[in-house]
Formats: structure tokens, sequence, C-alpha cells
């Protein structure tokens, strides 16, 4: 028999119910939407999703085990986009004036970094190069043990200005850039006041310490910061987990394709081997053919082609 238990928004464990080994497709189903049945009752569907990826690992670990031949498809629930807050620029920079001295450097770096509380707590000065200007994320702290980052990659952050000055006057009491008195690896406690003591002399309203990563790329992406970018130094896995932030830039689309529109935007310059400098139209016109000094000539066309006798060599495009 097979025991099957869920987490209750107690944190109680409890048995479902017990049932026997599933020997097809079918019952695997019918559990399946019994099970999806129980948990519906009082639960967000985020939390449904979360039992259910349980459940799909206990089955794979049933096909692993002999229990049945293959893995039931399971339907999971449509989520609707998530919602966050973060900071405007001003708000940020009076969050920061208003840091506790001891609190002043990490709200900072959590601010022009990105930084998950985690990837903060298990920060050590060997991963930070301020000669290069950048910060290693190679660990994160969860529940007070240090491992991998969330998706188990490292990636480099570049450091602003300010966060770079904030770390050279960062007195080293330890291994870890942002520690207790004596050196000891911070818990997430004590770093709850802190940050609320700052926002109530900014007068801003109560956000959680991740509200600063969004904050950090929500003001990249208002301004105008390419998405994978963004994605590369937030870690996310996937290119989806960084669209939530795409509505911030209602204007690029609309100046992407205004970039179609665009006349006259650029000059092509070709310099010979005789130092002479020819100065092109847009190479997007309708074939111009100009002489190259009576030794050939060159064809513009979509794709530049050209004849000629001459050593000429292309000099650089520049603004006309």
């Amino acid at each position: 028999m097979i025991d099957v238990k869920v987490v209750g928004q107690d944190g109680v464990l409890r048995r479902v119910r017990r049932v026997a080994p599933i020997q097809n497709r079918r019952a695997a189903e019918r559990l399946e939407h019994e099970i999806r049945e129980e948990l519906c009752q009082g639960l967000a569907r985020k939390s449904i999703n979360n039992h259910l990826a349980v459940l799909r690992r206990s089955l794979a670990i049933a096909v692993e085990w002999g229990l049945i031949e293959s893995i039931p498809v399971i339907r999971w629930l449509e989520l609707p986009p998530p919602e966050f807050d973060f900071l405007t620029t001003a708000e940020a920079h009076r969050l920061i004036e208003a840091a506790d001295p001891d609190w002043h450097c990490m709200i900072i770096v959590a601010v022009r970094t990105g930084l998950r509380l985690g990837e903060l707590l298990a920060l050590r000065w060997v991963d930070v190069d301020l000669d290069a200007g950048r910060v290693v994320v190679r660990r994160a702290a969860a529940r007070g043990v240090i491992g991998t980052p969330k998706n188990g990659k490292m990636r480099e952050v570049p450091l602003s200005e300010q966060a770079a000055d904030a770390l050279r006057i960062e007195p080293r009491r330890g291994e870890f850039v942002f520690c207790a008195a004596d050196g000891a690896m911070l818990t997430r406690g004590a770093t709850k006041w802190p940050l609320r003591r700052a926002l109530a002399r900014s007068d801003l309203r109560a956000i959680g310490w991740h509200t600063l990563r969004h904050s950090f790329a929500s003001q990249l992406v208002m301004r105008g910061a390419p998405l994978k970018s963004v994605q590369e130094l937030l870690g996310h896995s996937t290119i989806e987990m960084t669209m939530r932030y795409s509505h911030l830039s209602p204007d690029a689309r609309r100046q992407a394709v205004r970039l179609l529109d665009a006349k006259g935007s650029a000059v092509l310059l070709w310099k010979t081997s005789a130092g002479e400098l020819l100065r092109f139209p847009d190479p997007l016109a309708a074939s111009p053919t100009v002489p190259l000094g009576g030794c050939g000539f060159l064809t513009v066309r979509h794709t530049l082609q050209f004849r000629h006798d001459d050593q000429a060599r292309p000099s650089r495009c520049c603004p006309p």
C-alpha cells in the first residue's frame, strides 16, 4: 500500500488516503483527479500546482521502481500573471538615505544588483571584485543552509558606482560581506526590522527584500535595458520569468517599428587607397552607383555588392 500525504496550510503533514499500487494509467488519472478535488478546497491555484508537482515527482519515482509503466498526464491549473511591487528611482533613493548605518551598504547592494536575499546573506568577500566592479553569485542561503543559487548556476553581476563605493567602506568582520557583529552569517529574521525601520523613516509602504530585486529589474527595463540582459543579471532560468517586466516598457515595440520609417539615418563612408573619402547615401536606397575616382565603381544594394579595380576599404558608418 502507498500513503498519499500532503502538507496543509497549517504546515502539518497529513495522509490524504492509503491506496494500493497503481496498476494502469486510468487508475493513476482517477487518483490524480480525486486528490486534486481534495486539495482544491481552500487552497490557492499556485499551491495546488505545487502539490501536483509533488504528485508528479512521486509518480516518476513509482515508474523508476516499476510500480507503474508510465507517468499519467497531469493538467496544471492556469495561473494569472504574477503581480509585483517595485520602488521608483526616487523611492529607492529615499529608502537608501533612510537606512541604518549598519544596513546602508546591504540595502544599496540589494537595490543596485537585484540579488536575492539568500544570495546577499551568503555573499563572501572573495566573491566581490572591486577592481573589476563586479560580484560573482556562487552561493545562496536557505533556512540557514548554504547551497547553490536558485537556478543552480553561477552568475556575474556588475556593480554600479554607488554599490562599489558602499562596499569599499563596508567593515570586514569575517568571511561574509553582510554578517553579524561576530562575523557569523545573518539570518532572515535579523534582516526584517532594519528594512522596516528604513521604510518607516522614508514614509514608504511596507515591502520585503524581494521587492528590492523587483525594483532593480523594473528600473532597468524602464530605462531601456534589453530583457535578455535583465534575465542574465537576475539569474532567471528562462526568459518567460523576465517577461513579467516587459509591460514596463510600453514604447519599446513602437520605437522598434519606427526604425523602419527612418530615412538618411546613416551614411556610409568609403576610403580608397589614394586616401579619397567617399560619402554614400542611405545604403538601403534603390541601388545607387558611385564612381571610384575613375578606377572602378561600387554598386550599393541591400547588401553591398561592388566591382572595382582600386583597393578600396570601408571606413565606417556614421550619422549624417
